[in-house]
């Protein structure tokens, strides 16, 4: 592991998977726990949280979950689409950097991101030359169970449990923007499986930062 210091951040970096695993459960609160953490997650409360990352309890293992599985697959894809389609935005990608706060009170915050973001040129979102922002790609599957949801993203809403991860990297990275790259999953009985919506842009808070 290596770690490299900058400005507003420094840079964990792991050499293997399993090593960047170890150093997420162990050593920091990572964006994917935000949500988690305020008692705003799907999936998982902050009792169990606390319980993991004090060892006291074993996470749940997902890497069988067939949306697991399908994130991994989707989110090369779904990067390349975005590069491909925002050549006034510079993508870059490190799997297992882990971006860390800096900033006093806060060193146990770290975040991985789907892709490190600079404004290189015109863009549709009117974003500044030289701004530094934050890709996070999400797989959504398009059932009717999760229509509600679906509907959201439909409209430019992103849900809550997933602004609060994406908040904690804009934080984490000291960036000025993220972008939203959702793409929604109709199953394989579709005729159009996958429909990659239009990126939705956050702006930074850098002054309010809520854990």
């Amino acid at each position: 592991m290596t770690i490299r210091k900058k400005q507003a951040y420094n840079i964990v970096e792991p050499k293997t998977e399993a090593e960047w695993l170890k150093i997420r459960k162990e050593m920091y609160l990572t964006a994917s726990d935000n949500a988690a953490a305020r008692g705003i997650s799907k999936w998982k409360t902050p009792l169990e949280l606390w319980g993991e990352k004090t060892g006291l309890r074993q996470a749940k293992d997902i890497s069988n979950n067939p949306a697991v599985i399908r994130g991994k697959e989707r989110e090369p894809v779904i990067r390349e689409a975005f590069k491909r389609k925002n050549l006034g935005i510079a993508v870059d990608y490190h799997p297992y950097n882990i971006y860390v706060s800096n900033k006093e009170g806060y060193g146990m915050l770290g975040a991985t991101l789907d892709g490190e973001l600079e404004v290189i040129g015109d863009n549709d979102y009117d974003l500044p030359i030289g701004y530094k922002g934050v890709l996070e790609i999400k797989t959504v599957s398009a059932t009717e169970f999760n229509r509600e949801t679906v509907d959201g993203w439909l409209n430019g809403i992103v849900p809550d449990y997933y602004l609060a991860q994406v908040y904690q990297q804009l934080f984490c990275y000291d960036a000025d923007f993220a972008l939203v790259a959702a793409e929604l999953d109709y199953g394989e009985d579709a005729e159009i499986r996958y429909m990659m919506l239009q990126p939705i842009p956050i702006e930074s808070d850098k002054e309010h930062f809520e854990i």
